[in-house]
């Protein structure tokens, strides 16, 4: 057996256990941005008017500062094959792009002779949970996570420059993809300049002039998105530029910590420093690797500018914003890529001198990955799951906006009822616009009356079970208990408190949720958020995930005016059961 392939089949071990707890704790459900470039896309390709140039072109449509091709492509093409939607398998298909990248990065180690079991350590630090997003929501599985897989395969096919015109036209169609899927996939064209120059001359100006004729078809009626800020008006705002760029840089760190530590930021944008500063040092010392044909010099070279320019335009394009946004799961992916390439610095020498330390720092980062993402996991797949249960009891979702008196207003209701008159996904997805929440009302609402996506079994009998009616007029006070939960009310919002609830999750949509009834017996599901592991019960019970402390608030912009009691479900193994009934509330106002 191939000594590279004896290895590779170890490191399917932390490939397997990520996959594993995927089909353990994954949900069959849309959330989000989901609504209008999956269900709203669907819609629109299959039952509106239109020619098929116009539907073809539909494929590329705008969703904010992205064109999302690639998830387009497998949204249609799995809905003409099942004849409804399934997200469960559209999060694997972009998950499983986390399995073309240690192919990928297996097939650099093979050619550049690198330790045949640093794929052993590449995998550990690949199938991390901090990038969780990009396994359980869709819309971030088939576009964050598939453009770094797409970028890396076009790096790795025209690194194979042997192979001439076929490399050369397969990387500019992969490049293509890459483009037309992520708002960020036509650094692309730019980060594979050491590599391009391998080629003839010819390909060279192919492949800029091509880089530059799909910019160009990429901004063609451009929209620049309402809630994003101006580029340029940021390019001042050095103390958030600096402060983004070595945080992302150190991020992968923050994976040794829980959520919302204070330690975070200066430890994560030390480490950033370390990082960046080593990576300068790596090439400058090994700069004339650049000319020598059997070294992966151009190879790495390539991967650090395509991750210097995500983090470059990152940091400027949020320079206004809380340095916290950097360690948001969805973007976790491109700082693993970071700890990738840290990795494949290491030559055979420098391998045996720090095999010891390098095994045990990826050790504790995939151990800690899951550890300290596990609350966030379940409060997110809670979150898709609660709010799927409510979108198919109310077929729409409840936001309120103030009128010019200051007075609540519904100005988003659903008012279609043929699928033909969805109009196509929405650019500027927003919750701050009405025109925008009225969109995915009318996605909502038709998803559900024509079954273009349907609850689960699983979801189905939570929905029947937590919809029992409970309603009675026991006035409230401003303040009371129910078991071991403490509630207060407040004029914009409802708070709960269950710092001794303890709970165990046994698959992704177990947890609490508190189900508001009003006189009309209609009902509002929204999850109740965790905020710690419980170490002991863990350490010694791996049946499950298990979690303590319940708190958090729901926003009365999310509720019509009217009186409700609140109903308290706890569901472990699918099943719900009551845990209780508080008072009747008043809500009234934002």
């Amino acid at each position: 057996m191939d000594k590279y392939l004896k290895y590779l089949l170890v490191a399917l071990i932390p490939c397997g256990f990520y996959y594993g707890f995927y089909f353990k704790f994954g949900i069959n459900a849309p959330f989000a941005d989901d609504w209008s470039v999956i269900v709203g896309l669907v819609i629109h390709f299959f039952y509106a008017q239109g020619s098929y140039f116009e539907k073809f072109l539909l494929l590329f449509a705008q969703c904010n500062e992205h064109r999302e091709l690639f998830l387009s492509i497998i949204s249609v093409t799995q809905y003409a094959i099942l004849g409804h939607l399934n997200f469960f398998y559209l999060n694997l298909i972009g998950g499983l792009s986390s399995f073309g990248i240690l192919i990928v990065l297996y097939k650099i180690l093979k050619r550049y002779q690198h330790p045949e079991w640093l794929i052993i350590p590449i995998s550990f630090t690949l199938f991390n949970l901090s990038y969780f997003h990009n396994l359980y929501w869709p819309v971030s599985a088939l576009q964050h996570n598939v453009v770094v897989f797409l970028i890396l395969s076009t790096l790795c096919v025209l690194d194979y420059s042997q192979g001439g015109i076929r490399s050369f036209l397969l990387a500019i169609m992969i490049a293509f993809v890459a483009l037309f899927s992520s708002g960020n996939g036509f650094i692309v064209f730019i980060a594979a300049t050491p590599l391009i120059f391998r080629y003839l001359k010819v390909y060279r100006v192919l492949w800029f002039l091509g880089g530059v004729l799909f910019f160009l078809l990429y901004i063609y009626q451009y929209e620049h998105p309402v809630q994003r800020g101006n580029f340029l008006s940021n390019i001042f705002l050095f103390k958030g530029i600096l402060g983004n760029f070595f945080a992302y840089w150190g991020a992968f760190a923050s994976t040794f910590f829980e959520s919302g530590s204070s330690m975070i930021e200066p430890v994560c944008i030390t480490t950033g420093m370390i990082v960046f500063s080593t990576f300068l040092y790596k090439f400058w010392v090994n700069r004339l690797d650049f000319f020598q044909a059997k070294t992966d010099y151009r190879f790495k070279l390539s991967l650090f500018i395509f991750l210097l320019c995500t983090v470059g335009i990152y940091s400027v394009a949020r320079a206004n914003m809380a340095i916290s946004n950097v360690f948001e799961s969805r973007y976790a992916i491109n700082t693993t890529l970071i700890l990738l390439l840290f990795i494949l610095f290491f030559d055979k020498v420098a391998y045996k001198r720090y095999k010891i330390v390098i095994v045990g720092f990826i050790t504790s980062f995939f151990f800690f990955s899951y550890i300290n993402h596990l609350v966030d996991l379940v409060n997110f797949t809670n979150m898709v799951s609660g709010s799927a249960i409510k979108h198919s009891i109310q077929k729409r979702e409840h936001y309120y906006f103030k009128n010019a008196k200051g007075a609540k207003v519904d100005s988003s209701k659903p008012t279609l009822n043929s699928l033909d008159k969805l109009g196509k996904p929405i650019v500027n997805f927003t919750a701050i616009l009405p025109s925008s929440v009225k969109y995915v009302n009318d996605a909502i609402n038709l998803t559900f009356s024509h079954k273009i996506f349907s609850l689960d079994a699983d979801l189905r009998n939570i929905s029947t079970l937590i919809q029992k009616n409970k309603y009675d007029t026991l006035k409230r006070e401003a303040k009371f208990k129910l078991g071991e939960f403490e509630f207060e009310m407040h004029p914009s919002h409802f708070s709960y408190f269950g710092l001794k609830v303890k709970g165990r999750i046994l698959n992704g949509s177990d947890g609490y949720y508190l189900v508001f009834e009003n006189g009309q017996h209609q009902n509002w599901v929204f999850n109740m958020y965790w905020h710690e592991i419980d170490p002991r019960r863990q350490l010694t019970h791996w049946d499950g995930i298990y979690l303590r402390n319940l708190s958090g608030t729901i926003p009365f912009i999310y509720l019509p005016d009217d009186r409700y009691v609140a109903k308290i479900f706890k569901v472990e193994g699918g099943l719900p059961t009551l845990v209780g009934v508080t008072p009747n509330i008043q809500v009234n106002g934002m």
